[in-house]
């Protein structure tokens, strides 16, 4: 099961173009994966001005420049921005005093980010009740050791199974979401535009290989080997299938939200992937793969689907309670910072409030009657 997730993931991650190759590729593996009808080629247009696709560096640089107002913390935040390895990872030593501001950019976008090891990135895109969480963070090391019959004495087989079905749906290598390799000539993946004054969203004609199973006797000799590529080719079809369902349910997100600046007529909307990812009823790292290196033809021109996603500190939830607790002028308890959320239009319960605290490292309104205030007394 976790390698079929892990390759329904590829599946999802890969623009049309790399899905194409590999659904050529696969069909010469498969017997039972046909084409139908004659080989297609990807539409391709450049009549279009394109938008470049946005790189992790400037996608983390501006949340940062939104978040952060001190000039020390601006300079700690961007000091540890250098410090990211590939994979989107902190590499050591950490600068002196920086782990305030590093429990904030672990809140970013993507999934996972500036985590000081895989661990640490599991278990910041983890529920801290989650039963996957709590593998993740007691048996960390028997999970990469696969000892499950040590695990088997502590999780049923359902919570077990539930917890490892969760880890594949994140995200292992989050700076993996930006793509540095950015083609020359740009294939879309979504086309979206008006007809009669409604809009459409469609795929481009020719995108990707049709392809069919092809029926055999399971009765045969190789009857084992047949079911093995049936089920094989049954997933692959689905996993694709389930991509287009994705792609589609996005491009319909976009006409929801952006038809003013689809249209020239107005900015682009405050859309952040933690947003999109709640209305779609997504893990934020699924999404983040879904949109990673696809590009959109709209009536304005070829875009790069992560270029409609966006970040605000007021869309931040722990962003906003960092703010209020640095401006406040007496401690507010976990209740008043609910109320003051509320107010913004961000609903959260008080136990919410009151995790999200502790994952920021900061105290309970007993704990910082001064501390919080810039130049107060400590």
């Amino acid at each position: 099961m976790t390698r079929a997730l892990h390759q329904a993931l590829d599946i999802l991650h890969m623009s049309g173009t790399e899905l194409s190759q590999w659904l050529l590729e696969e069909i010469e593996r498969n017997p039972l994966l046909q084409l139908q009808g004659p080989p297609l080629r990807p539409l391709i247009r450049t009549d279009y001005e394109a938008v470049a696709e946005m790189t992790l560096d400037d996608h983390l640089r501006a949340q940062i420049r939104e978040t952060f107002t001190d000039r020390n913390e601006l300079e700690l935040a961007e000091a540890l921005l250098h410090q990211l390895d590939e994979k989107g990872f902190v590499e050591p030593p950490l600068p002196a005093g920086c782990e305030r501001v590093l429990s904030v950019l672990q809140t970013f976008d993507p999934p996972g980010i500036f985590a000081q090891d895989l661990r640490e990135c599991l278990l910041n895109q983890l529920d801290e009740h989650d039963s996957a969480y709590l593998l993740v963070r007691d048996h960390f090391s028997d999970l990469l050791k696969k000892r499950f019959t040590k695990i088997r004495k502590i999780f049923t087989a359902e919570k077990l199974a539930s917890a490892m079905q969760k880890l594949a749906l994140l995200s292992f290598r989050p700076g993996a979401a930006f793509r540095s390799d950015v083609a020359p000539t740009l294939c879309p993946d979504l086309i979206l535009f008006q007809l009669e004054g409604k809009w459409r969203v469609m795929f481009p004609e020719g995108g990707l290989p049709r392809i069919e199973l092809v029926h055999y006797d399971l009765e045969s000799e190789e009857k084992g080997q047949i079911r093995e590529w049936l089920t094989a080719a049954k997933w692959v079809k689905q996993c694709v299938q389930r991509r287009k369902e994705l792609l589609m349910q996005i491009g319909k997100l976009l006409v929801r939200k952006q038809t003013s600046y689809l249209l020239d007529q107005g900015p682009l909307h405050p859309l952040t992937i933690r947003e999109a990812a709640e209305e779609l009823q997504l893990h934020e790292s699924t999404l983040s793969r879904a949109v990673a290196g696809k590009y959109v033809e709209t009536p304005r021109g070829i875009f790069s689907l992560r270029s409609f996603f966006t970040t605000s500190p007021t869309q931040s939830a722990k962003t906003l309670i960092l703010q209020l607790v640095e401006q406040e002028e007496k401690p507010l308890t976990d209740t008043e910072l609910a109320a003051k959320l509320k107010a913004q239009g961000i609903a959260l319960a008080r136990r919410t409030i009151a995790k999200y605290r502790k994952q920021l490292k900061i105290g309970s309104a007993r704990d910082r009657p001064y501390s919080s205030r810039r130049g107060a007394p400590k």
